[in-house]
């Protein structure tokens, strides 16, 4: 199953999906436009290839964001795209940088430096919605 985390932005709160497979952090620009921070976008823009190897999103530029996960105040250089299943997909930069570690029996993660560590427990599973109609043939 999807392992989700709740991050803050200031007033908003969401769901961040956590993703091993994913080299960087995303965020959609829908989101970063809703929290005001569209001058804050870096004009990098490109393509990025997915796990598959075979399907590619174009990157709208880069953006340093700051949101808190429970006490802990983070930061990381995300990859600004179109259209993502969630608002956020915090990758393997996130996860080495905080140092988290997976506890997917238990349904949670501890992240933070080893004297400072922080349990965050996953929210429950949300409905996934397909960002393209598609049909499904017998």
């Amino acid at each position: 199953s999807l392992i989700t985390i709740p991050i803050a932005f200031s007033n908003v709160t969401i769901r961040a999906m956590l993703d091993t497979g994913a080299t960087s952090s995303l965020i959609t620009m829908d989101l970063i436009n809703k929290l005001r921070l569209s001058d804050q976008v870096s004009s990098q823009t490109g393509e990025i290839v997915l796990g598959d190897s075979s399907t590619k999103i174009r990157q709208q530029g880069v953006i340093e964001l700051k949101f808190n996960i429970r006490h802990l105040e983070c930061g990381i250089r995300a990859k600004v795209v179109d259209q993502l299943t969630f608002e956020v997909i915090l990758g393997l930069d996130f996860i080495n940088r905080y140092h988290v570690d997976i506890f997917t029996k238990r349904k949670f993660i501890l992240m933070g430096d080893t004297e400072n560590r922080t349990r965050v427990y996953f929210t429950k599973p949300a409905l996934v919605r397909a960002n393209h109609q598609c049909t499904v043939l017998p």
